[in-house]
């Protein structure tokens, strides 16, 4: 009777711990209706995620780099929406990226960001759904700039190495992660807009040129830049016009999705907007290629936008474009590892699947530790543990081999320093 009362109560204990923990971390499902959502065709999805991308002094697959910015901006790594049929629709991180770069006017409506004090959503002026709760970036956009504001604020005050407050550094982390995912949002600004050419005349409607086309021309740009200045005039408010327009469009591509492999022996990849800006201002060691990338680029936003040609295939035609840049440099070899090791859930399988039924094996033991109830028991436990303990040296092993794999490009580099 001893040991059914023990039985019981460390199965009380196990399960009041694990809801208290599971209640405290996991917001309130309250789904997002999305009923227009258009989930990604299998093949664009299955090319997308093996998109190598350097980010953290490391290639790795586009897969898990959006699985980390999830992570790091809503808690988790997939996204639950209400779609058409009220059918629910799970959006994979490769998913909710390819929405944030090729679709903004979609990736919006994702419930993106984890907000865990509903404090900080009244002080930037608007009503909480929950106390903790995830909203959409369409939900936060009316108090962007108190939220830049707050944020800007409390910045400050952390560089003073003033302490903040629970609700102070929850705010400030959330206009982080808003600037973060607006970076995503703007990534492709340049391929969707375009350059507009004015001619000056009044009331004339404004001609648009392909960006690419405009860096075609850097080099006549830069010597009527020249010209102006060695006569000690301004340049021509049209050249100004379209310098200034070149410099918001890299700027907007400039900060993160590091997806181009440099020329020559660079060690640091290239976002587009750093390609953009190298060629516009003479520094660019490959204009010729800057400009095929730029290119490229806007072929595949407008393919996706217009759903004209076939955007599947040409979107593989890029990724296996950049897979054979990469593999040319040696910074290959790490994704179709760290894809497997993706796909393997490794520690995930070893924690549910073999630990925990593990654990509830070794208290089932103790109803009868001498009885062949509690000699099976205790043979499930060590075949469990074993189990697990395998599937966690092959995890281990193999995240290993992902992050220490030596890239031929930069130990020849160290090898020459």
């Amino acid at each position: 009777m001893g040991r059914w009362i023990a039985f019981g109560l460390t199965l009380v204990v196990l399960a009041g711990t694990f809801l208290m923990a599971v209640k405290d971390m996991i917001p309130e499902r309250s789904y997002v209706h999305f009923e227009d959502y258009e989930p990604w065709d299998a093949r664009v999805l299955e090319t997308g995620m093996g998109i190598p991308v350097q980010d953290g002094g490391r290639v790795k697959p586009l897969e898990s780099y959006a699985g980390y910015m999830m992570l790091g901006l809503r808690g988790d790594r997939m996204i639950t929406i209400i779609g058409k049929d009220d059918e629910k629709v799970k959006v994979t991180p490769t998913e909710w990226m390819l929405d944030a770069l090729f679709r903004p006017h979609v990736a919006v409506k994702h419930p993106t960001f984890r907000i865990d004090n509903s404090e900080v959503i009244e002080l930037i002026g608007l009503s909480a759904k929950a106390k903790r709760d995830r909203y959409t970036y369409e939900e936060l956009l009316p108090a962007r700039e108190s939220l830049f504001q707050h944020g800007s604020d409390y910045e400050r005050l952390a560089q003073q190495d003033t302490d903040l407050d629970t609700v102070q550094q929850q705010t400030l982390a959330l206009a982080r992660n808003v600037r973060l995912f607006e970076t995503l949002l703007g990534y492709f600004t340049f391929a969707r807009a375009g350059i507009e050419l004015r001619d000056g005349e009044a009331g004339s409607e404004p001609g648009i040129q392909r960006l690419s086309t405009v860096m075609a021309t850097a080099d006549v740009i830069q010597q009527v830049m020249q010209e102006a200045q060695a006569k000690g005039e301004a340049p021509p408010a049209r050249l100004q016009d379209l310098l200034r327009q070149v410099t918001e469009l890299s700027n907007a591509a400039k900060f993160g999705f590091a997806v181009l492999p440099p020329p020559g022996d660079e060690k640091e990849w290239l976002s587009a907007g750093n390609r953009i800006w190298n060629v516009m201002t003479n520094s660019s060691g490959d204009p010729t290629g800057a400009i095929e990338d730029i290119g490229k680029l806007e072929m595949l936003v407008t393919l996706q936008a217009q759903g004209v040609g076939d955007f599947p295939a040409e979107f593989q035609k890029w990724r296996d474009g950049l897979e054979e840049r990469a593999r040319s440099r040696g910074e290959f070899k790490s994704v179709p590892l760290e894809l497997s090791y993706n796909r393997g859930q490794w520690f995930f399988r070893a924690l549910f699947y073999f630990f925990v039924p593990g654990a509830i094996f070794v208290v089932l033991s103790w109803i009868a530790p001498r009885s062949i109830w509690g000699i099976v028991m205790s043979v499930l436990v060590w075949i469990t543990s074993v189990i697990g303990l395998v599937l966690l040296i092959v995890g281990i092993t193999q995240r290993s081999l992902i992050i220490f794999l030596p890239s031929p490009l930069i130990s020849a580099q160290q090898g020459a320093a």
